[in-house]
C-alpha cells in the first residue's frame, strides 16, 4: 500500500526554472509596474526583454498593447501608432487590441 505522506527530501531542494509562459507574465507585470510609476522608458526596456527572450511567446498581443501605452506615455505617438497597427493586424479582435481604445491611438 502506497503511503499518502511524502517521503522526506534529502539534500538541497531544487527550484525549477520558470516556464517560458510564466516568465512572459513576469515581464508584463514588471512593465506594468514601470508604467504605474510613470516610467515609460523603463517599461519599454523591460518589454524589450520579451521581444528578445520570447519572440513567439503567447503574450505577444499584450506586449504590443503595453508598448503602445508606454510610447503614448512618453509622447512618442508615431511609434505608438506603428505598434498599434501591428497589433491590430496580428490580433484584431483580441482584448489587447480592444484596450487601445484608452490610449493616444484611439482615433484609429
Amino acid at each position: 500500500v502506497a503511503s499518502l505522506i511524502p517521503s522526506a527530501h534529502v539534500g538541497p531542494r531544487r527550484v525549477a526554472p520558470p516556464t517560458s509562459e510564466a516568465d512572459e507574465w513576469r515581464i508584463l507585470r514588471e512593465a506594468d509596474a514601470a508604467l504605474r510609476a510613470h516610467d515609460p522608458e523603463r517599461a519599454l526596456t523591460i518589454l524589450g526583454q520579451h521581444t528578445t527572450q520570447h519572440p513567439r511567446g503567447v503574450a505577444g498581443p499584450e506586449v504590443l498593447a503595453y508598448r503602445v501605452r508606454a510610447y503614448c506615455m512618453a509622447g512618442r505617438v508615431d511609434e505608438a501608432r506603428a505598434v498599434a497597427d501591428e497589433l491590430r493586424a496580428r490580433a484584431p479582435v483580441s482584448p489587447a487590441a480592444y484596450s487601445l481604445r484608452a490610449t493616444c491611438v484611439s482615433d484609429r
